[in-house]
């Protein structure tokens, strides 16, 4: 998996911690899953707040 990891200082001054990692589904070249995870540094380090999807070669969302 590639793994991108960012700390991003907010207008309100809280810095928080993007993560996004792609990875592929089944093989190579095939159905990509994309995740991402955001905290503040905080007690939300332990417990990130989470989403992904997956994105077909086309381009378009596959339904999980």
């Amino acid at each position: 998996p590639e793994t991108s990891a960012r700390k991003i200082t907010a207008n309100s001054g809280v810095t928080y911690q993007i993560e996004i990692q792609a990875m592929w589904e089944d093989k190579p070249d095939g159905d990509l899953r994309v995740m991402g995870s955001i905290d503040d540094g905080g007690i939300r380090a332990f417990m990130p707040l989470t989403d992904g999807f997956i994105v077909s070669p086309s381009g378009e969302l596959v339904d999980e």
